[in-house]
């Protein structure tokens, strides 16, 4: 059966456009017929998170402080990128947002699980997040209307990120939740709970998110293992700048586990994994290791 693409994205388009149900509220995406690939020719694929924010007050952006975004920066909204027609955005709700009132809008651009950087931060000189207000109408931010690309490029219906340094924007459970599940299915705890596992892959929401996963699609988590110079480490993928904890354990035996840091210690952080190594030196008996995750307290 041929599917019309084309007509998915417009339908989209124009349901975004006349979402009126928020007053004082952001409709923000990508312009009808957009395209979109990264500094190195590919396309963007649905890896792909756009975040809707602003930052702290008195910060500019710029690409020599690339560094300090992520803890400069407040997101209000995310979606993900959605190849098909390089669509991407939402609506945003004020909902009592008095923080937001008054500063600034970007659209940030980024693939959290790259094991490079590649980010595009966009605006334009009108974006001003809008009061709360029944007498305000929402306001629409899309990528036709950009004035200034701090980072990346975006002519002509063409968007292109950028190779850039630094964390990506911080991203809470609450934000991931609302990005993977639908209203529907955030009211269902079988589903969209922390220890559920919709996708009946073995691995719950909460560890799909801590390794970067998809919850509704399954997927296998990557650990590798080695033993180098008489010591034994063990990596495991991770979601970059989360609102996660991961403890390393070990065991002799597969019953009692020990994440003591005179026995297990984190001992590398790469962009996309996390690196354990057991502190008992190999040939003393059998070791294990595995991991374990932890929404921050």
């Amino acid at each position: 059966m041929k599917v019309d693409c084309s007509s998915r994205v417009i339908a989209l388009f124009l349901g975004l456009l006349t979402h009126s149900s928020y007053a004082g509220g952001v409709n923000w995406g990508s312009s009808l017929g957009d395209t979109a690939s990264d500094s190195q020719g590919e396309a963007l694929t649905s890896s792909w998170t756009f975040y809707l924010g602003h930052f702290s007050e008195g910060f500019s952006p710029s690409s020599a402080n690339t560094a300090s975004w992520s803890s400069q920066w407040t997101t209000v909204d995310i979606s993900e990128y959605e190849p098909e027609g390089a669509f991407f955005g939402g609506a945003w709700s004020n909902d009592g947002d008095s923080v937001s009132v008054a500063q600034k809008g970007y659209i940030w651009g980024l693939n959290r699980g790259s094991e490079d950087n590649q980010w595009v931060l966009m605006t334009a000189d009108d974006w001003v997040f809008p009061m709360d207000s029944p007498i305000n109408p929402n306001v629409n931010w899309f990528t036709s209307d950009v004035t200034e690309v701090v980072i990346g490029e975006y002519t002509e219906g063409l968007l292109v990120t950028a190779a850039t340094e630094g964390e990506p924007a911080f991203l809470s459970a609450e934000q991931w939740l609302e990005w993977q599940f639908d209203e529907a299915q955030l009211l269902n705890d079988s589903i969209s709970g922390w220890e559920a596992d919709p996708d009946g892959d073995g691995h719950s929401n909460l560890e799909e998110f801590a390794f970067g996963n998809d919850p509704q699609q399954a997927d296998v988590v990557r650990v590798e293992a080695e033993v180098v110079n008489g010591v034994f480490r063990w990596s495991c993928p991770r979601v970059r700048n989360g609102e996660v904890v991961y403890f390393g354990r070990v065991s002799s035996d597969l019953n009692e586990w020990s994440e003591e840091s005179s026995d297990v210690i984190l001992d590398s952080v790469l962009s996309s994994r996390l690196i354990f190594r057991d502190l008992t030196p190999v040939g003393e008996g059998p070791r294990f290791g595995a991991v374990r995750v932890a929404l921050i307290p």
